[in-house]
């Protein structure tokens, strides 16, 4: 019998998909602060302020003279009458807080002087780069204190914006010449939570498969008599050989039988 056998390559296709999520729970706790020993540009957290602080002062001066300066490693931040002007002293900077869970504004601050109930500074915050404030904190005599407090103000997640701007300004007073508000350092914290990340990984596994093709014939079985002889042959149209049985030629035969050289005595498959 004939066996034949044909190897056929064939391609299996895998996709395994990795999913990395980052909980709450490995948020990292970062910060901006400024401790004022750098006039207005101060960077003194894990991360950097967007800008400078810039300011609003009816004197003007800059970080090193008005009613809005640094001085001896502290803002100091005075009112001018509103029969002068209506211009409130203040600072604002800004920072990037894109993404930002659980922000919080801090500050260590100290009120003085014989402030009344008209005179008020105030912790702000904008969500559009400036252009619009939020009241966060207002401070009043209530707060005068001969040491420095520290104020902690929770911001919703509103606020957590790529042009996000913190103000420290006057509301109102603050004119008398020792009502002075003094910040010796003020901060933005927040958590940084990474966004779930998606890891897609293909893998390609090759495998062969093979499929057998059998021509499968008998073996021929003859049976001759007499002088006959097995003959095996194979016919072009017929894929399985057999068997013929023949004669073969004497050369004691009479010319009478010579005519025929052979003759087909039986013939079985």
């Amino acid at each position: 019998s004939t066996t034949t056998t044909t190897t056929t390559p064939t391609t299996t296709t895998s996709t395994t998909t990795t999913t990395t999520t980052t909980s709450a729970s490995e948020c990292v706790s970062v910060n901006v602060r400024d401790n004022f020993n750098n006039a207005y540009s101060g960077n003194d957290g894990s991360r950097n302020f967007t800008t400078v602080w810039s300011e609003t002062d009816f004197l003007g001066g800059g970080a090193t003279d008005g009613l809005a300066k640094v001085e001896n490693g502290v803002f100091k931040l005075q009112g001018v009458e509103s029969s002068v002007s209506d211009k409130k002293s203040g600072i604002r900077r800004e920072v990037d807080l894109t993404g930002a869970q659980e922000v919080e504004v801090h500050a260590l601050f100290k009120l003085t002087g014989s402030l009344e109930t008209n005179d008020r500074v105030i912790f702000e915050a904008s969500k559009d780069g400036g252009l619009t404030f939020h009241e966060l904190r207002k401070l009043d005599y209530k707060a005068v204190r001969d040491i420095f407090l520290t104020v902690r103000i929770p911001l919703d997640a509103s606020f957590s914006v790529a042009n996000f701007v913190l103000g420290i300004r006057v509301k109102e007073g603050m004119s008398g010449g020792d009502e002075v508000f003094l910040v010796e350092e003020v901060e933005v914290a927040w958590k940084d939570c990474d966004a779930t990340t998606t890891t897609t990984t293909a893998a390609t596994t090759s495998s062969s498969a093979s499929s057998s093709t059998t021509d499968s014939c008998p073996p021929p079985v003859c049976h001759c008599h007499g002088d006959a002889v097995v003959r095996i042959s194979q016919d072009r149209n017929d894929p399985c050989p057999h068997c013929e049985c023949v004669i073969p030629q004497s050369s004691t035969s009479s010319s009478s039988s010579s005519s025929t050289s052979s003759s087909t005595a039986s013939t079985a498959s």
